[in-house]
């Protein structure tokens, strides 16, 4: 929301609340809040005679979707002209899995992972905290990401105490992941999230060249790629 009263060209919204049931009563309570300050309003950018609540459903059909691409206009009654109102976007990823298909378990990330270093993030296996690696331990035993549950030690996730609701759709209450459990979300999230990044990327250059190539294009155009 502040973003939105900063009149943002470009908003990259990262949800990690709890929302299991894929409802978005984040973005409801957003869209009546951008309405309710007169900040403008939200719309679908394919088709914008069609109700939000509709691309939130059609998001929720599409579980090859790795975002959902939504546009406000900012402005509100006569103060300001149709023709001069500015036009934002908002890139929105949440954790969700694309497909029923078990995901099987990965290495835990280590700092060359993250610095996109040349490594084994595909190795062989790695190190429970008790010790062994987590084939040796058990993980290897027909527990996938999708089953994982637990909080604390990676231990928890073969030896009974696997609990409560799994992976990604982790309780907020939980706030003692797993070292597997953090490794899995990190990773989701960079599947994810990827790919709304270069549709942020491609649309800041495009738009940069069309300011390049047109001395009347808004200002607007020159403003940073995003925020987040």
């Amino acid at each position: 929301l502040q973003l939105l009263r900063r009149r943002r060209r470009r908003i990259f919204i990262v949800y990690g609340g709890n929302d299991p049931k894929e409802q978005f009563k984040y973005l409801r309570k957003l869209a009546d809040a951008v309405a309710a300050e007169r900040i403008g309003g939200l719309f679908d950018p394919d088709d914008p005679r069609r109700d939000v609540r509709e691309t939130f459903h059609n998001f929720v059909q599409d579980r090859q979707a790795s975002h959902m691409r939504l546009r406000v206009v900012y402005g509100w009654g006569a103060d300001v002209a149709p023709e001069q109102r500015a036009v934002g976007e908002l890139l929105f990823v949440m954790p969700r899995l694309r497909s029923k298909v078990p995901r099987p378990l990965r290495p835990l990330l280590v700092e060359r992972d993250i610095l996109g270093e040349q490594g084994d993030a595909e190795g062989s296996g790695t190190r429970c905290p008790v010790g062994g690696l987590v084939e040796e331990a058990g993980f290897a035993n027909g527990i996938t990401q999708n089953e994982l549950g637990g909080c604390c030690c990676d231990c928890c996730h073969f030896h009974g105490c696997n609990f409560g609701r799994k992976f990604p759709y982790v309780p907020n209450a939980n706030q003692f992941l797993t070292p597997q459990l953090f490794n899995s979300l990190c990773r989701l999230g960079f599947e994810l999230s990827s790919e709304a990044v270069k549709d942020l990327v491609s649309e800041a250059i495009e738009c940069k060249g069309a300011a390049a190539a047109n001395a009347t294009e808004p200002a607007t155009c020159s403003t940073p790629p995003a925020s987040v």
